[in-house]
């Protein structure tokens, strides 16, 4: 996994494009897929996301998303995130993002009919880069550290994003935190 990260930085360097004009201003809806490795088991999920920004200024973003996972063992999670980020040009067709957000999450359990559910407020500080391949390819990734549940997490990740009209694009993502790996594909509305 660390080489495609080490690919993707590579041909940020090596693509360039036209001068990018990046949408702050977008509904993402998204399928997931996650692994979890834990020392205990191996657990797989799936659900979905949904997420949006919206632009408030040249600079500045609000960030706001809903995801549903539902794992085996009868473990269903839900998070809710909302914060700002703010974005400016490092290159001609290159953007760097810089995240903070509160991120509401809950996990609950069915053990024997009986179900059992943690709830906790925790923060995400995130780092980026949006890159415009061509005029209908971007690419994208970046760092978080998510702070939930009295634990903190770094995970990293990476996306692709197809335009089929101007204002709707197909996006294919992966992440990878200390235990888990995820897969996504999803639509966004700009």
């Amino acid at each position: 996994m660390n080489r495609l990260y080490l690919l993707i930085i590579l041909l940020l360097g090596v693509f360039s494009a036209q001068a990018a004009d990046f949408n702050y201003t977008y509904f993402d809806a998204a399928y997931g897929e996650v692994t979890i490795d834990d020392d205990f088991a191996d657990i797989d999920g799936d659900g979905y996301s949904l997420s949006g920004s919206v632009a408030i200024s040249d600079s500045i973003a609000i960030r706001a998303g809903y995801t549903d996972m539902s794992y085996d063992y009868a473990i269903d999670s839900e998070e809710i995130l909302v914060g700002l980020e703010f974005h400016t040009p490092i290159g001609e067709s290159t953007d760097l993002l810089l995240g903070l957000s509160v991120i509401r999450a809950e996990v609950s359990v069915d053990i024997l009919g009986i179900n059992v559910s943690e709830d906790d407020t925790g923060n995400v500080i995130s780092a980026g880069i949006r890159h415009k391949l061509s005029e209908t390819v971007e690419i994208n990734g970046g760092i978080s550290r998510v702070d939930v549940f009295d634990d903190s997490d770094t995970q990293f990740f990476a996306g692709l994003l197809f335009d089929v009209t101007e204002n709707v694009s197909i996006g294919l993502g992966i992440g990878r935190a200390d235990d888990a790996d995820s897969f996504s594909i999803g639509i966004r509305f700009q």
